[in-house]
């Protein structure tokens, strides 16, 4: 079974980074306990050269994707907590093209599916920007081409039933706007679709970010609504710009209100709703609007009424990704991942 193939089957969210350390942890494994290589040095470039062994044998999309980009970025994935940045050699001139092509060929296979499967998003969103930075200039319109197929098949409803879209669409978007031929008033609506569908989630989208605090809270709308102003940006519409900004703040301050209506540990995200309003004011040139006055006062007020609050309680993380890891896992490589690092 293939590595997409295994991703696809998956019940739970996925995290790349996990995924990626598994790709070649075999290899990490045996190198690290390998006495004929002493030091970190000739430990690395004996991974090296397993690396480069594992990527030209395997016909598996996925692995090509993750040790193709570990070879032309210098950076592995390496079990160290959560850290996943050891370092080896670049490649470079022509098997540095070859690593390329493959990597960038393999990640479109790998993004292509997942999306088409419409699974695992965050997975394909991650194997796509692998793909923007894998590839060569003359590449670019063929990724765009790809991303605006697929973005072409979402809809409202399928954005509403499903948040983690959100994510592959703002990157797939992004890329998009970067050409000009993209930048007409059908992407314009798929951008205010999303826009509509991220802002019904407010400040408690159900992402996978949002289990790794107390409150549930994240947000999707900021990433969409920058979209929105790339796009008039791109076009040097600086009417539009503004009137985008003051939608942009007024969500925050909406958002801002509800939380300070609950009372108790809300104000405290009452009060950084208001400080992110403020910073698209002044951000997009506000800074002597009347909006962004009464903004500070409000600010000035929440702050003063959550000094008084008994015994507040911060908004804490209560999980990191690191709790993924069984015990097993987490302590098999706990020594001896050092001898990889500088």
């Amino acid at each position: 079974m293939s590595w997409a193939e295994k991703i696809m089957k998956a019940k739970d969210t996925l995290h790349f980074e996990l995924l990626a350390v598994d790709v070649y942890n075999d290899l990490v494994e045996n190198v690290a306990n390998d006495v004929k290589y002493v030091g970190w040095e000739k430990k690395r470039e004996r991974l090296q050269e397993l690396l480069i062994g594992r990527f030209d044998e395997t016909a598996d999309p996925f692995v090509r994707v993750i040790i193709g980009y570990s070879l032309i970025s210098g950076i592995w994935f390496i079990q160290n907590g959560l850290s996943t940045s050891g370092k080896v050699d670049k490649y470079h001139g022509k098997r540095f093209q070859e690593i390329s092509n493959v990597t960038f060929n393999s990640a479109l296979t790998v993004g292509k599916v997942l999306v088409e499967a419409k699974t695992q998003y965050s997975i394909a969103t991650s194997v796509f920007n692998i793909a923007a930075n894998s590839m060569f200039k003359k590449k670019s319109s063929e990724l765009r081409k790809l991303l605006f197929n697929l973005v072409s098949t979402f809809d409202e409803v399928v954005m509403k039933n499903d948040v983690r879209t959100q994510e592959f669409l703002i990157l797939a978007i992004n890329h998009l706007l970067d050409e000009k031929s993209y930048r007409n008033m059908a992407m314009l609506a798929i951008i205010d679709s999303m826009l509509d569908v991220a802002i019904s989630f407010g400040d408690t989208a159900p992402t996978a970010r949002s289990q790794y605090n107390a409150m549930g809270f994240d947000t999707v709308f900021p990433q969409v609504f920058d979209l929105k102003l790339k796009f008039f940006q791109k076009n040097q519409d600086k009417v539009q710009i503004g009137k985008i900004a003051i939608s942009y703040a007024g969500v925050f301050k909406l958002l801002a209100e509800e939380r300070a209506k609950q009372g108790g540990i809300n104000l405290e995200a009452a009060i950084m709703h208001l400080e992110s309003a403020i910073k698209v004011y002044k951000q997009y040139g506000l800074i002597n609007s009347e909006e962004l006055k009464i903004t500070k006062q409000r600010l000035d007020e929440l702050k003063i009424i959550w000094s008084k609050t008994d015994n507040p309680y911060s908004i804490v993380r209560k999980y990191n990704l690191i709790d993924f890891f069984q015990t097993k896992r987490k302590n098999n490589l706990k020594n001896i991942f050092r001898v990889f690092l500088i």
